[in-house]
């Protein structure tokens, strides 16, 4: 799981921030911070799944597979704030594509 230090508040992030990258299924959002390493933020609405248990599963397999990689919460020179926007045809993926996509996502960050 990732520490709670490199989570971003959603509230804290700004609405007119860029947008790095963006396929089928997520959008991620950047904007640089003050920070020493990077903060991660998920947002997953209710028009991905009505049932709040789905939601927070996929909240936490996202901030799992972020944590677990070696370089996201290093100390970097150009640190930046993340925010994944979960799309409704996520719900779509099975379990095991799942996983090979947030492989994929967690290398471009």
């Amino acid at each position: 799981m990732l520490s709670k230090k490199y989570r971003l508040p959603i509230n804290l992030f700004p609405r007119d921030a860029g947008t790095a990258f963006q396929d089928r299924y997520i959008t991620i959002k950047t904007v640089p911070n003050g920070l020493h390493s990077n903060r991660l933020g998920v947002l997953v609405g209710k028009h991905v799944s009505k049932s709040a248990v789905q939601r927070n599963k996929l909240r936490r397999t996202f901030f799992d597979s972020f944590g677990l990689s070696s370089g996201f919460s290093e100390k970097r020179s150009n640190p930046q704030d993340l925010l994944i926007v979960l799309k409704p045809t996520i719900m779509k993926l099975a379990r095991r594509d799942l996983k090979a996509k947030l492989e994929k996502y967690v290398l471009l960050v």
